[in-house]
């Protein structure tokens, strides 16, 4: 029997599980339930996170489908702004590629993809998701499994790809996305996986 275990309830909560010899003293479990904000533009503004004019910019740059990547710390409000930044995109179909359910941008409209079990192909995944036309691609998490799959869909030309990764600044973010993608894809170095990575996205 499987010593990790994951899942999603029909109410959303997803839940994971640690099992036998990793755990003696009996089974850990974990439930995370979706967040029940609601974040837009306007509320980042409102509460002093951006500035109007950030909040025009960055509604244009949803209108052009430019490729962003939020970048901040752990527990910062990665999800929030990028929930306001998917809440920008209501006018589009908006698909949501989750491990953690932490999205809550246009919870009643958007199309949510389940990537919290082992089980699921990260690739075909977002290789389905990117022969969608007119739709947004929001990321949870640009970290581990996701990054080849979505920069193979970039240099096909799809555009729309809202993506979040958690470290201190944007450079350490690019830097340890970089990485990664090294070690995802060997024969890569990571200069060429930073310059693929740069010239993926218009703006960190």
């Amino acid at each position: 029997r499987e010593t990790f275990l994951s899942g999603r309830l029909a109410n959303g909560v997803a839940w994971k599980a640690v099992r036998q010899r990793a755990a003696p003293d009996g089974i850990v479990l974990t439930l995370r339930r979706r967040p029940s904000f609601e974040c837009s533009l306007e509320e980042l503004v409102r509460e002093g996170t951006i500035s109007r004019s950030m909040s025009t910019f960055l509604g244009h740059c949803i209108g052009a489908r430019m490729n962003i990547i939020v970048v901040g710390p752990r527990r910062s409000g990665v999800n929030r702004v990028l929930s306001a930044l998917g809440d920008a995109a209501s006018s589009r179909q908006l698909l949501a590629l989750e491990e953690h359910c932490n999205l809550a941008a246009n919870a009643a409209e958007a199309v949510r993809l389940d990537a919290s079990t082992a089980s699921v192909d990260a690739a075909r995944l977002v290789d389905f998701a990117g022969s969608l036309p007119e739709t947004i691609l929001l990321v949870e998490s640009l970290g581990g499994r996701w990054a080849p799959a979505v920069l193979e869909i970039l240099s096909k030309g799809f555009e729309g790809v809202l993506a979040g990764i958690h470290a201190q600044t944007g450079e350490q973010g690019v830097s340890r996305l970089s990485s990664q993608l090294c070690m995802m894809a060997p024969g890569i170095t990571l200069e060429t996986a930073r310059q693929s990575l740069m010239g993926s996205f218009d703006l960190v």
